[in-house]
């Protein structure tokens, strides 16, 4: 008799289960039931991905500055100054702010033209030492930095720059002859000799270049 029973409730559990089931699916069909709230998926942007945003946007902001730093009236004092107190804060951000090297180095670029058109000799040179800093192996940096040394006195560390400059390329006859004055004026007459007879070896060589055409 027990064992029968025993069965017998056996055999009623999967009933039981089932009615379970139906009860809990029993809604499954209703319109009038809400579906349980669905997670909402949300896109995170990788660091890599926030950078390169932000890069993006510096570059537009750069862009912008370089364009009114271009029609600028140089000759109108308070434009000028105005054009300083505008845009520096922008640049001074991008210039230590941005990801991209490059883009930080042109920022400083442009700021040291802006002070340097100013009449700030110091701060351009400061900003130009910091886009050389960026970029040690681009020659522009060292040259636009010898420019504004040998612009404020500073001809010996202007004239090593200037080396710099002849080596990256040599037939720049400009560049040899502002080799030759920045020694003359550091007072290293010998040095100034050699960059003036360098300056004639290239400039017949490239007379005779053309004329061999």
């Amino acid at each position: 008799m027990s064992d029968n029973h025993s069965a017998q409730r056996g055999r009623a559990r999967p009933w039981g289960a089932a009615l379970l089931l139906a009860g809990l699916c029993a809604g499954c069909n209703d319109p009038n039931t809400q579906a349980p709230p669905q997670p909402k998926s949300l896109t995170v942007d990788s660091p890599a991905e926030q950078a390169k945003a932000k890069d993006d946007a510096y570059v537009d902001r750069y862009q912008q500055a370089k364009q009114r730093i271009a029609d600028l009236d140089v000759g109108n004092p308070m434009a000028v100054k105005g054009a300083v107190n505008q845009l520096a804060p922008d640049l001074r951000e991008i210039a230590d702010k941005a990801k991209d090297s490059h883009l930080r180095a042109n920022a400083s670029l442009l700021l040291g033209s802006l002070y340097q058109t100013a009449g700030d000799n110091r701060s351009a040179i400061a900003f130009y030492r910091q886009a050389r800093g960026l970029l040690p192996d681009e020659i522009e940096p060292a040259r636009v930095l010898a420019l504004a040394l040998g612009a404020d006195g500073q001809y010996k560390e202007a004239a090593a720059l200037q080396v710099k400059v002849v080596e990256d390329d040599m037939d720049d006859l400009e560049a040899w002859l502002l080799l030759g004055e920045l020694h003359l004026k550091a007072g290293d007459e010998e040095e100034a000799k050699k960059a003036y007879i360098r300056y004639e070896i290239r400039r017949k060589g490239l007379l005779d270049g053309l004329t061999l055409r």
